[in-house]
This record gives C-alpha cells, sequence and structure tokens, in this order.
C-alpha cells in the first residue's frame, strides 16, 4: 500500500525488496500442527471408529492460524466411511512468527494424519493397504453423503479412482514384502504405497459464480470470481452450465475475475446477444 502511495506520489515507479529476516518475521508460515490419533475396526479391514487429538501452534497471535484445525477435523473422515470420529482442537500461542493459510488451509494436515492412520491400521491386519482403502470408501451410490465429521459430499467414485491410479504405477506387480514396506520400513528403502484424499470447499455462502439460462436467441454468459491457474476452469464451469441448462457450450461465454455481488444477488444476470447485431439486454431469473 505504501508503494502504491509513493509511486503516485513521486511519479515515478518504485520498488521493494524485503530481507530474508523481514520475510521471516512478517509472512505468516504454514502447517506447525501436530496430530495424535487413534484408530479401530474390525479383522476384516472395516474402520469403525477415529479419534484424533489435534494441537495448532497458532504462533504469537490468535489470528486465522487458530482457525485452521477447524478446516483439519472437518476433513477427518477423508473419503471413507467412517461411522464414529471424535476430535478435539486445541489451539496455542507461542513466541514465534504467526500461522497462517499455506497451500492448503489445514487441509493437507488432515490428508497426512488419515491415511497414516489407515496404513498402520492395515499392517496391523497384515492387510493390503489398498484393499483396506477399498473397502472402506464411501460407496458412489451413497451420495449425497454426510460424513460423521460434518461435512457434505455431493458426488464420488472413489473406488475408480484409486483402481485407475493403481493401475498406472503398477502397483499389482509389487511384491508383499513392498507393500509390507510402505508402512514399516526405514525411509531409506524402497517401498510401494497409496493415499487418497479429497478438497473441501472453502464453506463460504457467498456465491462466486452465476450461471443462467438465456432466452433461445441469446448467448449466455457465466460471470466467475474464479481465476484459472492452468486448471482449465473456462472449460470447466461451460460443461457444468451447459449440462444444466441445456445450452451448446459453444454458445457458453464464461467471464473470469467477476466476483461483484450484484449479478448474483440482485438475481439479474447479462446476456449477450449475437456479436453481430452488437445488442446487450438485462432479464431476471
Amino acid at each position: 500500500m505504501l508503494l502504491a502511495y509513493l509511486a503516485r506520489k513521486t511519479g515515478r515507479p518504485l520498488r521493494w525488496t524485503e530481507t530474508r529476516s523481514e520475510n521471516l518475521v512478517a509472512m505468516h508460515h504454514g502447517r506447525a500442527q501436530r496430530i495424535d490419533f487413534e484408530i479401530g475396526g474390525k479383522r476384516d479391514g472395516t474402520v469403525e471408529a477415529l479419534r484424533w487429538r489435534i494441537l495448532q501452534d497458532a504462533g504469537a497471535y490468535p489470528g486465522l492460524g487458530a482457525f485452521l484445525p477447524n478446516l483439519t477435523a472437518m476433513m477427518a473422515s477423508g473419503v471413507y466411511r467412517i461411522p464414529n470420529i471424535e476430535i478435539e482442537v486445541t489451539a496455542v500461542v507461542t513466541n514465534t512468527t504467526p500461522t497462517g493459510p499455506v497451500r492448503g488451509s489445514g487441509r493437507p494436515e488432515a490428508t497426512q494424519a488419515l491415511e497414516r492412520a489407515m496404513d498402520m491400521f492395515a499392517a496391523d491386519l497384515s492387510m493390503d493397504p489398498a484393499e483396506v482403502r477399498r473397502r472402506n470408501f464411501i460407496p458412489k451410490d451413497a451420495f449425497p453423503y454426510q460424513t460423521a465429521s460434518g461435512a457434505h459430499y455431493d458426488i464420488g467414485d472413489y473406488e475408480r479412482a484409486l483402481d485407475l491410479a493403481l493401475e498406472q504405477a503398477g502397483y499389482a506387480s509389487c511384491a508383499p514384502s513392498k507393500l509390507r514396506a510402505a508402512t514399516t520400513a526405514p525411509i531409506s528403502s524402497s517401498a510401494s504405497g497409496s493415499a487418497c484424499t479429497w478438497r473441501s470447499p472453502t464453506g463460504s455462502a457467498r456465491p462466486s459464480s452465476d450461471p443462467s439460462r438465456s432466452p433461445a436467441t441469446a448467448r449466455p454468459s457465466l460471470k466467475t470470481g474464479s481465476l484459472s491457474q492452468g486448471q482449465g476452469h473456462e472449460t470447466t464451469f461451460a460443461m457444468i452450465a451447459s449440462e444444466r441448462l441445456g445450452i451448446p457450450i459453444e454458445k457458453i461465454t464464461v467471464l473470469r475475475g467477476d466476483n461483484r455481488r450484484g449479478c448474483a444477488w440482485n438475481r439479474h444476470v447479462r446476456f449477450e446477444v449475437d456479436p453481430d447485431r452488437r445488442r446487450r439486454r438485462r432479464t431476471g431469473v
């Protein structure tokens, strides 16, 4: 903010380069979380209960870093149907740099803890870790589904995804000794393993996209506040709108970086009429 002000004040371009010490002190850091877990189930590999005790170091101030373990807790069930989940969360402040969201916002921690628990559960039963995961997946016909940790899932086929990944990795050709090594061998040893995860949304109820139906002669536009970083959002959003509205995908215009709330909250959308006619219209939905 100061750079922008000074650049306008002086009429010259400015650049500020921080030192390493400044960066370490001023920028928040990620993770700083410890999870102790207990997992239990049947001898056939079915998980019946999971308990987590999450200790979160929030750094010097109990800001967003203290909230992050709540996102970890929400993802405790992962892609598995675990009927009983108990979670205890403790956030503490320390004399360190504050923690905050860094590439996942508390969610990778959940995956690491849960998948490690599944591996150890499989090792205790002398079962293939991939098979234990397969037996505990939420069935694809069970959606929509709410987990014991309170997360809502709309759709998924986790078994098919795992099968494809294992097939591409040549998992079936691994010797049983290597499968066991995934959970028992030193880090320096050669081992094979598997892990599964899902990505939860932020939990915000504010709409960030506005797909709408247009008259038969109009060209619909879909406004989204999401910006693609190579994931192909434009194609994905257009495909969803095409499927839901019955409009050919090539006739849908995706407008990125538009998160103005008036578009959705005022219940109006903009349609682009035939470009040759150079006209626009507004209509309610």
